[in-house]
């Protein structure tokens, strides 16, 4: 039986990619910068594989070159970014599971689908649609309230923008997912330490606040409406 969360789920985990790379350059003892024209979700401290070993990025230039810790032949061909975590849920939810996993490598870069979910099912016979879901996600990197909002463009949401760019494609050319129209995207510098106050009244000096997602996260967060077509309703080729 075809379920979206887990539909969904199989497409961030394939967001895994190799890029090319060029003008390898040792300069730099105990260090190695390299040209490439994808940097993907790539931040400081991420871990990227290069010819089977595993290098943590010390800086790089979105979308034009990337440092990293160590030291490379020079011939080697590309490199390797590895998918994103896949979380779902509420936004408690999201806390509880965030907050379990202690190393933040474990959940970060991640994904983050919003429940509830609305679909829509249609059920008239001889229909090309299944149903069509209304995703409310979150695509978010490690954010930092020490840096200013432009570092946080730099270091987050434009390798996230990256991230993005990486999930429509996937979807434009899915064959179970019918004709896309429009998606929403906003910006979140410092999302998971966003405060809100509490609705209820309080008495004066009692200006109580809680964290939406209890994580130093920043990203893009983005909404769409997918229409899955009715074939997948039965991943098993079967359905009628």
């Amino acid at each position: 039986m075809f379920n979206t969360i887990d539909y969904i789920r199989g497409i961030i985990e394939s967001m895994t990619f190799t890029q090319s790379i060029s003008n390898i350059n040792l300069g730099t003892p105990g260090q190695t910068t390299f040209d490439t024209c994808k940097t993907y979700w790539v931040f400081k401290d991420y871990n990227i594989v290069v010819d089977g070993n595993t290098y943590k990025v010390l800086d790089f230039e979105i979308n034009k070159s990337i440092t990293i810790k160590g030291t490379l032949i020079g011939t080697e061909p590309n490199y390797i970014v590895a998918a994103p975590h896949f979380f779902h849920g509420t936004p408690m939810q999201a806390t509880v599971s965030l907050g379990s996993e202690k190393n933040w490598r474990d959940k970060l870069p991640f994904v983050y689908v919003i429940e509830p979910m609305r679909e829509v099912r249609d059920l008239s016979p001889g229909r090309v649609l299944d149903r069509t879901s209304d995703l409310q996600m979150l695509f978010m990197l490690p954010g930092k309230l020490s840096e200013s909002v432009e570092d946080q463009y730099e270091s987050a949401v434009k390798p996230t923008d990256n991230m993005v760019f990486e999930w429509e494609k996937k979807i434009m050319i899915d064959p179970n997912i019918e004709e896309l129209s429009l998606a929403h995207s906003k910006n979140r510098v410092n999302y998971g330490v966003w405060l809100r106050k509490l609705d209820r009244p309080k008495k004066e000096k009692q200006d109580n606040q809680m964290r939406l997602i209890n994580e130093a996260i920043s990203g893009i967060e983005y909404s769409i409406s997918i229409p899955f077509k009715r074939i997948v309703c039965d991943l098993n080729a079967k359905c009628k």
